[in-house]
């Protein structure tokens, strides 16, 4: 419902809806470029969570553990009764 409004005020909004919110009157040309701008934008989003997100965030958990092995491993966790505790170092 809230596609199908955005695009109409867009496109075609009539004078009362533009008066109350405040909208600039462009030219249909622009108009359609931005509409088919918003409709890639739309396309990729899909695409990145449906293809890319997961890949993603494997790599940057695989990069996380490369880097905390890599510092020596400082963040260590002790695990009670199911539960997993991040050992406090330093003094308090």
């Amino acid at each position: 419902m809230l596609s199908v409004f955005s695009t109409w005020v867009l496109l075609a909004p009539s004078k009362s809806v533009a008066l109350v919110l405040d909208i600039i009157d462009l030219t249909y040309r622009f108009r359609f470029e931005l509409l088919a701008i918003v409709m890639v934008n739309i396309v990729c989003c899909f695409a990145f969570e449906r293809y890319a997100e997961r890949p993603l965030a494997r790599l940057v958990g695989n990069v996380r553990k490369w880097w905390s092995g890599k510092r020596g491993g400082k963040h260590r966790r002790r695990v009670t009764s199911g539960k997993a505790y991040k050992t406090i170092e330093g003094n308090l």
